[in-house]
């Protein structure tokens, strides 16, 4: 940038008027501040300005032309000739350098351009100034990185096949005052190991962003890698068995019920209340409230409602009414209606739940979600696939999850006491904890009397049954803790094998057939209580029948 005569080249004049106008126009100094000084500036009041656009910043105030003429204002100027607002020519000329800013997205070409006279005035070489590092951090099932100079780089959907890591690769700018309004610059598939693919890219958002000296090649070759390594690296490796054990393993409420950070499953017939029992644990853990006597909320936070049964009508019906009948304020509560299987919605739930700070997730329910089985899967491959896709939209954070689910049809037209969910085995195998609810068959019209049984319990011992009534009112709904079920079908739920089995026999001895046929359970269990109390609450007699006890 040559001189005449001791003066600035116009160049260097017109760079720094440019470079006022993009602050002024809100434009990023991260990339700026490392290497332009206030005393780089050719015309002295200008590098005034700077130094308090820096201040402003600095303090975490957004720069426009009011926030920046109010600083200069309380700048006094030199001699005691009024503040630097007036020297600078007052409020006028900060609109001036605007309109002679061709774009806010070069300031730190500007910004390189006053550099570099200033070390040609010095006679120190000229700096090179190449964009930081990003620094990579996971977003959702993707990652994410903001650099200084105003750019954001995201990849999701990633996929990895014979060697190649792909996804969908999204650039922009951290304000939509730059590019088009929406800071868009690029979005589409990318293969993060291709060479070729960051070198064309690269070229491509040189276009895109007309000149504004972002040195694309070197970000786009920084965050492939990291990306590529954090995730190839995966979980690592601690170690376990030296640290405090903990007393007791945290739950959502009062007694372990819906341990922290596990996946839990709620199952029964149709129409048991499931549902309406989930919308009144959500109440519960957003509101902080003990909506269902006796499960007083330990834990609170934001709930998320992944719905494949329901409407959003139903569910806002539900939390209000079960809000009304507690007499708390009904909260907002997330919800999303999945029209696809758990395991395709992945990519679009997890980065929500996990930025959400999701404390609960309510999935209803397991058979719509898990989606048709492909090929030759069995039920427990459904499962399988099912149960990787939760445990990737909890992330690592640790969300609890609980899962709704219904039972099979045999177990539908049994009168044994506990049923098992519909499909595979692994389902009660993989969730830490599960829970059978049933309702009474013939509730009144405002009254049911239901009842929750603790069906698996890993880490710690089983909860006593939760028998509870749902109170229907206009607008209401209300649970009441029972001490009693007076259902006669919900009585084999809170009874033991051997507690029905002594009240049969009270009435006289039996063969252990006829007695599975007359509580409706199998032989294997009714052979198994009669073994297992032989002698203290049952004998058996010469001609071959079981009677009690205390009988003989």
């Amino acid at each position: 940038m040559k001189r005449q005569n001791g003066k600035a080249a116009v160049a260097e004049l017109d760079a720094e008027r440019a470079l006022l106008g993009a602050i002024v126009m809100g434009a990023p100094l991260a990339g700026i501040r490392p290497f332009l000084r206030p005393n780089d500036f050719w015309v002295g009041v200008h590098g005034i300005v700077y130094a308090q656009a820096l201040q402003l910043e600095a303090a975490g105030v957004p720069i426009d032309n009011v926030a920046l003429a109010s600083a200069l204002e309380r700048v006094p100027a030199d001699a005691g000739e009024g503040s630097m607002l007036e020297r600078v020519g007052g409020r006028a000329q900060l609109q001036v350098w605007v309109a002679e800013c061709p774009t806010p997205r070069n300031a730190l070409y500007y910004a390189e351009q006053i550099s570099r006279a200033a070390a040609e005035r010095a006679g120190r070489p000229a700096p090179s100034h190449t964009a930081p590092a990003p620094i990579v951090q996971r977003a959702g099932l993707g990652y994410r990185a903001s650099l200084p100079i105003g750019v954001v780089l995201a990849v999701d959907r990633l996929r990895e096949s014979h060697g190649d890591l792909t996804g969908e690769l999204s650039v922009s700018w951290t304000t939509t005052t730059l590019g088009n309004g929406d800071g868009h610059i690029y979005r589409g598939r990318f293969n993060l190991g291709s060479l070729t693919a960051r070198s064309s890219t690269a070229r491509f958002l040189g276009e895109r962003t007309q000149g504004a000296q972002v040195p694309w090649s070197e970000v786009l070759e920084h965050f492939c890698v990291a990306v590529m390594d954090l995730h190839r690296t995966g979980v690592k490796t601690v170690m376990v068995g030296q640290l405090p054990a903990r007393q007791v393993m945290p739950s959502l409420f009062d007694g372990g019920f819906l341990l922290e950070g596990t996946e839990a499953e709620l199952y029964g017939p149709g129409g048991a209340g499931k549902t309406t029992f989930a919308a009144a644990l959500i109440v519960s853990m957003e509101t902080g409230q003990e909506i269902i006597p006796g499960l007083r909320p330990v834990l609170t936070g934001p709930c998320f409602i992944a719905d494949y049964e329901g409407d959003q009508g139903v569910w806002n019906d539900l939390i209000a009414k079960v809000a009304a009948g507690a007499g708390v304020a009904a909260p907002a509560v997330r919800y999303h209606r999945c029209v696809r299987p758990l395991p395709e919605l992945v990519e679009e739930l997890a980065p929500e739940v996990q930025d959400a700070g999701i404390a609960l997730i309510v999935l209803d329910s397991v058979e719509r979600a898990s989606g048709a089985s492909h090929g030759g899967e069995t039920f427990n491959d459904r499962v399988g696939r099912l149960q990787a896709a939760v445990d990737a939209i909890r992330g690592a954070a640790g969300t609890t999850s609980l899962l709704i689910d219904h039972v099979a049809g045999e177990d539908l037209r049994s009168a044994g006491a506990v049923a098992k969910p519909i499909g595979g085995v692994m389902k009660s195998n993989w969730a830490r904890e599960t829970y059978y609810m049933r309702r009474e068959h013939e509730p009144t019209n405002d009254r049911a009397e239901l009842v929750v049984v603790d069906t698996k319990r890993n880490y710690r011992a089983k909860l006593h049954d939760l028998k509870l009534a749902i109170v229907y009112e206009p607008g209401k709904i209300r649970f009441e803790r029972i001490d009693q079920v007076s259902a006669p079908d919900l009585a084999p739920l809170v009874t033991t094998g051997a507690d029905r089995i002594a009240q049969l026999l009270s009435a006289g001895a039996m063969t252990a057939p006829a007695i599975a046929v007359s509580l409706g359970m199998t032989q294997e269990a009714v052979r198994a209580h009669l073994s297992r109390h032989r002698g203290k609450r049952f004998i058996k007699l010469q001609d071959g029948t079981w009677g009690l006890a205390s009988h003989g």
